[in-house]
């Protein structure tokens, strides 16, 4: 009766496919029943369905009216009993057919092809899927530890009522066992363990990369004293180009010259200053050095007090040129702003103090041909020798004992280029070379006034 009602649209052609069960009385049945009683004769095959694909299934949906939509459908075979199972899911709900597929009752699904005109049948088995939702599935409690095994009950009778020798065997192996949760937890704790040691290496690198800011920038690779610092790291083009040293050269009294200075007071600028002015050829560059370092130790005596205000330290160096000013700023002085307001401080720290130091004895380097006797400087800056030599050795020196004209030995420092290598500083002395990790600032101090 449902292929007859094909009948009325024209159909030339029909297929069946099936599933091999049929016999051949049955497919002599259906083409009977199909021309019985026309006069228009129709095509009709019977083929075995060969193909990989699965065959249709008609869902019969247990509990569910209308049948959910939007649910993408799988059929798979378990491999155990060769049973079919289909299984429709989406993000809050899961249907699974609950039964091995309906043989009872079989069923022909039509398919029309409007391309070839024609209509074939195929086998269909009824199913039965059951909703599941997704949240209670995970609210399921957990399966309950699985009893244990043979060797398991076996190995406690023997600790219980075994003779001698077999709970020394059980012994004897569960010393070589290995925990199997233990083991798990090795690789997580060995990830701790590395994490850790980075974290580590990463704030050693941080305080190093911080004790290291006190000095100049240097190079390591170098194998010539007089190249480790270079003098733009010191005072920079643009303040180099902004000393005026003509007023120095036009004054024709010592007294003249040194009141011309940011810091009158120096024994070592004055050492040097003068001798430098008399010589046939004046060394502009000499002289600049010896006016920067001037600059220093005067805006060093000014800075604990006066930092905070910019028009008194420029009074007392003596108003230089606005960029030596912001420069020594930039360079040596801490800079905050204030919560309400965004006022901006200035705070002269003793670590800032020691950088200025440190960059001021490499210019005294440079000045001396990289010998340098530690005893001047340390009056002009009114802490003593022992102290000093630290930031000497801070910044790569090592002490040598020189003879002088009286034949009295006194400690002079030079710089050590061996000592240069990545940010490792090294003290020397004479015959012995020690070499130190780290270059600690808050050792140092102590060393200032």
């Amino acid at each position: 009766m449902i292929i007859s009602k094909f009948w009325s649209f024209g159909i030339q052609k029909i297929q069946v496919l099936t599933s091999g069960m049929e016999t051949d009385e049955t497919n002599e049945r259906i083409i009977r029943t199909l021309n019985k009683g026309e006069k228009r004769k129709l095509e009709v095959t019977l083929e075995n369905d060969e193909s990989s694909e699965p065959t249709p299934f008609i869902g019969n949906f247990t509990g569910l009216s209308p049948a959910p939509k939007e649910l993408l459908y799988h059929a798979y075979e378990r491999a155990a009993n060769k049973h079919i199972n289909v299984v429709g899911e989406n993000e809050a709900v899961s249907l699974e057919s609950s039964v091995q597929p309906n043989k009872l009752n079989e069923y022909l699904i039509a398919i029309y092809d409007k391309h070839s005109n024609t209509v074939t049948f195929r086998d269909a088995s009824e199913i039965e899927l059951t909703p599941v939702l997704k949240r209670l599935r995970a609210e399921q409690p957990k399966d309950p530890e699985p009893i244990q095994d043979y060797y398991t009950a076996k190995t406690a009778l023997n600790k219980e009522f075994g003779s001698k020798k077999a709970r020394l065997k059980i012994v004897t192996r569960e010393r070589g066992e290995i925990d199997a949760s233990q083991v798990r937890d090795l690789d997580k704790i060995a990830a701790e363990v590395d994490e850790k040691a980075k974290t580590k290496a990463i704030e050693e690198q941080e305080i190093m990369k911080e004790e290291s800011n006190i000095i100049p920038i240097y190079d390591a690779t170098t194998t010539d004293p007089s190249k480790v610092y270079k003098l733009e790291d010191i005072i920079t083009p643009a303040e180099y180009d902004a000393i005026d040293i003509q007023a120095l050269l036009k004054a024709k009294t010592e007294k003249d010259r040194l009141t011309l200075l940011p810091y009158s007071n120096s024994n070592y600028v004055k050492s040097r200053l003068i001798p430098s002015l008399t010589v046939r050829k004046v060394n502009h560059r000499r002289i600049k050095m010896l006016i920067y370092i001037s600059y220093m130790m005067a805006f060093r005596i000014h800075a604990f007090n006066n930092v905070r205000t910019r028009k008194l330290m420029a009074e007392g160096l003596g108003n230089p040129p606005n960029i030596i000013l912001d420069k020594l700023y930039e360079r040596f002085v801490d800079r905050t702003f204030t919560k309400i307001g965004g006022n901006e401080n200035f705070k002269f720290t003793l670590k800032n103090d020691q950088k200025l130091i440190c960059y001021m004895l490499v210019l005294c380097l440079k000045l001396d041909d990289n010998y340098v006797n530690p005893e001047p400087i340390s009056e002009d800056l009114g802490i003593p020798t022992t102290k000093l030599k630290v930031l000497f050795k801070g910044i790569g020196c090592s002490i040598r004992t020189l003879k002088d004209l009286e034949k009295k030995k006194t400690n002079w420092f030079t710089i050590d280029w061996h000592s240069f290598h990545s940010y490792v500083i090294s003290a020397s002395t004479v015959g012995k070379s020690e070499f130190h990790s780290n270059f600690d600032p808050d050792l140092e101090y102590s060393c200032l006034t």
